[in-house]
């Protein structure tokens, strides 16, 4: 259970291929504070995801326990998105303490 200095934020940027999403999942405490990656390959698709798809994906990764892929690629925008995104945090987290 979180308290109230518990600190949780995320940031998704999608492949320039269209088939990956990169997570960072940035959660930080009294006693700690992180980074979280994550690559999820959910299709190759510029629609969302409707229930049935959803739900059909939630099953596969229950099923295998594998819901990352291993590659992504990124233009240099969305690179420094992702850097100017974890230095913020990084200085938030300062900050606070």
């Amino acid at each position: 259970m979180m308290n109230q200095r518990d600190y949780s934020k995320f940031h998704f940027t999608t492949c320039d291929g269209g088939c990956e999403i990169f997570e960072i999942h940035r959660f930080s405490g009294d006693a700690y504070s992180n980074f979280e990656f994550s690559m999820w390959k959910p299709m190759c698709s510029d629609r969302p995801l409707g229930f049935k798809e959803r739900l059909r994906w939630c099953w596969n990764i229950l099923r295998t326990g594998i819901p990352w892929s291993d590659a992504i690629i990124i233009s240099d925008t969305k690179a420094k998105k992702i850097a100017n995104f974890i230095l913020t945090e990084i200085n938030k987290t300062k900050t606070r303490k």
